[in-house]
């Protein structure tokens, strides 16, 4: 069991990065709020994100059970939207250095 509760939020952190069903508006929410909660709190918190990766991992054995090329499809659509996400982080990254060079030439 952990012993701090810097150790706890690391595990939460860890396990709601391996859940497929949370958004990524809930996984921030939630890691945002973690400082304020009570351990023993925290301690139920992965008890019950241990029980959603149980249920999880059944929907998935289910699912490729059902589509033997399910886990080849998901892998790729996960690439495919981490490239996308990257690259429009990117995008925006490039446009607002861009901007505060234009900014900074006009002074």
């Amino acid at each position: 069991m952990q012993n701090n509760k810097n150790d706890l939020e690391k595990t939460i952190k860890h396990k709601l990065f391996h859940n497929y069903f949370l958004s990524t508006e809930d996984i921030e929410d939630i890691l945002s709020k973690l400082k304020y909660a009570p351990y023993d709190e925290l301690e139920n918190l992965i008890k019950i994100l241990d029980e959603g990766e149980a249920k999880q991992d059944e929907i998935l054995k289910a699912l490729n059970e059902a589509d033997p090329n399910f886990n080849e499809n998901l892998k790729s659509f996960l690439k495919k939207e981490y490239r996308g996400i990257t690259e429009e982080v990117e995008k925006e990254e490039k446009e607002g250095a861009e901007s505060l060079l234009d900014d900074l030439e006009n002074l």
